[in-house]
């Protein structure tokens, strides 16, 4: 980093001196001190330890990416480049890292027995976490609706006006029933007085 003390000049990391007596020269080292930069991409958290400004060179830190809910830690990229988590680095110099989080995306199947439709809104092939889908049912012509059922029949909100809505918080399956509506006839008989 510098000298000091008898050195007649400096010359980059030489000290020149002339030796015409005692001299007493200090050489002062200071150690490389390096930084590291996180981003993120998506949602959730990087743990870094020890959590420094900068680092000394050999320094080994670990990094831990946890990814909040409803989404999926996928790597990192830029001076690290791994799908490991917890993962160690060794200061050898500034770091730039990314760790990226990916949405989750689930599926809503809905089944149907009998003769009639459901609706979806939004209409998607796949929903990710949180979001609420409305469901609105059709029975065809002779047929009436008469319930829901299957694994997350249980999780339908009916909203009083024909629709139910659901929270996706994972993959959902869920089966709408329909039944054959059927009339009665009975004859009447009228006799003449």
């Amino acid at each position: 980093d510098a000298w000091s003390g008898d050195c007649d000049s400096v010359n980059g990391d030489e000290c020149v001196l002339t030796i015409d007596g005692t001299k007493d020269v200090t050489a002062t080292f200071t150690q490389v001190e390096f930084s590291l930069t996180i981003h993120k991409v998506g949602t959730g958290i990087v743990d870094v330890d020890p959590p420094k400004t900068v680092y000394d060179i050999g320094d080994i830190v670990t990094l831990t990416a946890t990814a909040s809910t409803g989404w999926t830690f996928t790597g990192w990229s830029g001076d690290l480049v791994n799908t490991t988590s917890p993962v160690t680095i060794t200061m050898d110099a500034d770091k730039v890292i990314t760790a990226t989080f990916t949405q989750d995306e689930y599926s809503l199947t809905i089944n149907t027995v009998g003769s009639g439709s459901v609706a979806k809104y939004p209409d998607q092939s796949t929903y990710h976490y949180g979001e609420v889908v409305t469901l609105t049912v059709t029975a065809d012509s002779g047929w009436v609706f008469v319930g829901w059922s299957g694994t997350d029949a249980g999780d339908l909100i009916d909203n009083g006006d024909g629709t139910w809505s659901i929270l996706i918080d994972g993959a959902k399956d869920i089966t709408a029933t329909f039944e054959r509506r059927y009339y009665i006839f009975l004859p009447i008989i009228l006799k003449n007085p």
